[in-house]
Formats: structure tokens, sequence, C-alpha cells
């Protein structure tokens, strides 16, 4: 079989010959195509009953008009030496927050738990193009 495809290699590297990981492209493989990007600040408020408070939300609106796939992971203000992938729990000093995320075919929104103690998180995120939409 031909080795043919599109490569583009990164600069300073020859196409014909840049290892894979010197490569910003090649059809031989599977990329993720990424529709937007970026990084939310969420103030996360102290757990309340009255009135009740339970999370800090982020918002990212894409319009997409299909529900696309994403990924984001969090940290905590003031340090960068964890970060906390979707879905985590206990992610503000074992006190049963939660990191999650959910999209629809308008917005894709990012909540993080309320304990006792308010705080302030960095939402990176990545929302991913439907290649067949």
């Amino acid at each position: 079989m031909s080795d043919y495809g599109l490569k583009v290699s990164k600069s300073g590297y020859g196409v014909g010959t840049a290892a894979v990981k010197d490569q910003i492209f090649n059809s031989s493989y599977n990329d993720f195509k990424v529709y937007a990007s970026g990084l939310l600040t969420i103030s996360v408020p102290a757990f309340s009953l009255s009135p009740p408070v339970l999370a800090g939300y982020g918002t990212v609106t894409h319009n997409l008009g299909y529900t696309p796939g994403f990924m984001a992971f969090a940290q905590m203000a003031g340090t960068a030496t964890h970060s906390f992938g979707l879905n985590s729990f206990d992610i503000f000093s074992a006190g049963g927050n939660t990191f999650k995320g959910y999209s629809g075919t308008a917005n894709t929104i990012f909540e993080l738990g309320s304990e006792d103690s308010a705080y302030t998180a960095y939402v990176y995120y990545y929302i991913f193009a439907d290649p067949g939409a």
C-alpha cells in the first residue's frame, strides 16, 4: 500500500522525514477537531440553605445546533499543583465538592459544587466539532 495523505511538519523539520511528534497535522491519524477552547473563572459561593446555594456555574455558548463532545479540567485559584477532570469528587479540601459538565445544542455548562467555604476555580475547556455536521 502506498504512503499518501496530507502532512504538515513543525518549522525546522522536513515534512517527508519528520517524526509524528514533530508534525502539526497528519491525515493518517484521527485528530480532535476543536471548535472552541478557553478559560472560565468561576466563583463558587459558600454553601447556604437560605436561599439555597449549592454550586457555581460557568456557561460557554456555542450555538452549534447539535450536542458536541467536550472535555475540561479545573484548578483551584492560587494553586496549579492539582488539576481535576470532569466528574471529580472532593476537589476542595475533601469537602464533597464536585466538578460536572453537560452540553446541549446551544451551550456547554460547567458546575462546581459548593461546601462551607467559598472558592474560585479556573476551568480550562475544549468543545469538539462534529466532523459530520
